[in-house]
């Protein structure tokens, strides 16, 4: 790996190598890799996601998860207390009852601190035997799986990792485990190398690190000399970023943006379009994704550094919550992510700065006032 792409990293000394990435599109390729690591286990299987829904998909992992722990692996699910109350129905007694340890993170009691509230594990990640984990933007339900299953076919990314990265990933998991009150835990060994990809594991903490994922978007970005293309479920960019993307523009970078033409969550779809005005203005391209929720969480850089994750380019992603992305460096990974992206453009209607400037006041007074709720809520 040359030194110009090891210059994406904010900090090279804490890139891992020796790894082989591999990228999963959907629920259709990345559940029955999932599922068969899982059935494979032979030690371990660990689980952390936001939502776990009680629907065909969920119970296929309960059943997958509870035959691991009667075999005796050590089994683990680690989820968000608001994610499992939105989505469990009762699924968490069940792997309980069937020897899965389950514990809940950031538990909704109402005499909590209020920052405990505010701030979720949106994290996504699957470790199986210290030798192959699964992280990026799929909770683990039917709107991830696509038609012929029954479900949404939100189009999302998973990547499958296998390495020396791996480790890393375990200890996340560990210490989330351990901070939220869980019984000990070892931490599974560095397994060998697998392939010749570089990663960098982005991960906000609790205490520490905890705009890690922020710092590394931006200085790619500030990096960039080519094109910068991102794609992303829930975009809303602070000042900093914002004018990464501007500055970036005037260098003449080529700057693509790829967003949900539907937004699952109308009003921040509103805010996101407070923003475009000024990205347009500087020469950006804005696609919005027609038919499927875009949920993935992506961006490919000059086309040498690539991530994906959960994080999403958010103020409570990016400050707030339990985030998690993998960064690789390398042309490789980062052309196989940016191909999908570029698959998605015959399916995206372009925005345009016209467009944008004829809309009407009633529109751009909604914008704003859902902007404000976004930034200060």
């Amino acid at each position: 790996m040359d030194a110009e792409a090891l210059a994406y990293f904010h900090e090279p000394g804490e890139v891992v190598r020796g790894n082989h990435v591999e990228l999963l599109v959907g629920g259709d390729e990345a559940y029955p890799r999932m599922l068969e690591a899982i059935g494979a286990a032979k030690r371990l299987a660990w689980l952390e996601v936001y939502e776990f829904w009680n629907d065909d998909v969920g119970r296929r992992f309960r059943d997958a998860l509870i035959a691991r722990a009667r075999e005796g692996v050590d089994v683990r699910v680690l989820v968000d207390a608001l994610g499992a109350a939105l989505t469990s129905g009762g699924l968490f007694e069940e792997l309980k009852a069937g020897g899965v340890k389950v514990q809940a993170v950031f538990e909704l009691r109402p005499w909590a601190r209020a920052w405990r509230w505010f701030r979720r594990d949106h994290r996504k990640l699957l470790v199986v035997d210290g030798s192959v984990a699964f992280t990026g933007g799929l909770n683990i339900g039917l709107p991830y799986a696509g038609p012929r299953y029954g479900g949404k076919g939100w189009q999302d990314l998973q990547l499958e990792v296998r390495g020396p990265a791996v480790a890393a990933l375990a200890r996340l998991f560990a210490r989330l485990w351990r901070r939220n009150g869980g019984e000990p835990i070892n931490e599974p060994p560095h397994c060998p190398v697998a392939g010749t990809d570089v990663v960098r594991v982005l991960a906000n903490h609790l205490a520490r690190s905890r705009k890690e994922v922020r710092h590394a978007y931006l200085f790619a970005i500030r990096q960039a000399n080519r094109r910068i293309l991102i794609d992303n479920a829930y975009v809303l960019p602070g000042p900093r970023m914002l004018k990464a993307l501007v500055d970036a523009r005037r260098r003449g970078v080529e700057v693509i943006v790829i967003l949900p033409g539907r937004n699952d969550i109308p009003s921040f779809q509103n805010a996101s379009r407070a923003r475009y005005r000024r990205l347009l203005a500087a020469g950006a391209r804005i696609y919005e994704l027609e038919g499927r929720m875009l949920h993935a969480k992506a961006a490919v850089i000059d086309g040498q550094w690539a991530t994906a994750g959960s994080c999403n380019l958010d103020t409570w992603s990016l400050h707030r919550n339990l985030e998690l992305n993998v960064a690789v460096v390398g042309d490789r990974v980062a052309g196989v992510i940016e191909g999908w992206l570029q698959g998605l453009l015959p399916n995206c209607q372009e925005v345009s700065l016209e467009q944008v400037q004829g809309w009407s006041l009633r529109q751009r007074l909604l914008q704003l006032a859902c902007l404000l709720l976004f930034i200060f809520w």
